[in-house]
């Protein structure tokens, strides 16, 4: 989105400002959230290779000492809660991106509501979409409206009720129209 866009779109100056602010905030925000979880995903799957290395080293040693085969199931088992939360992430993330694409306004009461979700064998979250067509529809307040026949919504701008044609003055010199209207019958003073 560039100011210039915006300004073509009949947008003043100062309103276009004040669009590009207010979108340059919530790209912040998106920028940030999605720094973390990919911070948050690198640091799970580091633990889990450490994890697992750990793991094969003390696989291959000889002996079967009691201390060794303890290290190793506190191993196995860190790897499994790792993955587990990675899982979870991973899930929420593609809940969360879904849910703003669809308008959503509170994504984390809408995934709460949506429960506990399956996946396929690929990680996918099963019949994704009809899920949040039902949370649409259980919970029209919590999206925003996306109508496509919403003349007020075109663009993302909303035209406010001037009675004017299609939002637009139907003859912009009607100002210079008026005055001479009103001028034309006052007499003038000749000297």
């Amino acid at each position: 989105m560039k100011k210039e866009d915006l300004i073509a779109q009949g947008l003043t100056e100062e309103q276009a400002k004040f669009v590009m602010t207010e979108h340059g905030k919530t790209v912040t925000g998106l920028n940030k959230t999605i720094t973390t979880l990919q911070e948050s995903e690198t640091a799970l799957k580091n633990q889990i290779t450490e994890n697992s290395t750990k793991l094969e080293e003390l696989s291959k040693e000889k002996g079967n000492s009691d201390s060794l085969n303890q290290k190793i199931q506190e191993l196995q088992s860190s790897n499994e809660k790792l993955q587990t939360q990675l899982d979870e992430n991973t899930t929420h993330a593609s809940l969360e991106k879904s849910l703003r694409e669809a308008g959503a306004k509170d994504i984390d009461y809408l995934i709460f509501k949506l429960g506990e979700v399956e996946k396929d064998k690929d990680g996918n979250i099963k019949d994704l979409d009809n899920k949040i067509k039902g949370l649409q529809k259980d919970y029209e307040g919590q999206f925003q409206k996306t109508d496509g026949d919403n003349k007020d919504n075109q663009n993302g701008f909303k035209t406010i009720e001037n009675k004017l044609k299609d939002g637009q003055q139907s003859n912009p010199d009607i100002t210079a129209q008026m005055v001479s209207a009103f001028t034309a019958d006052i007499p003038t003073q000749d000297k």
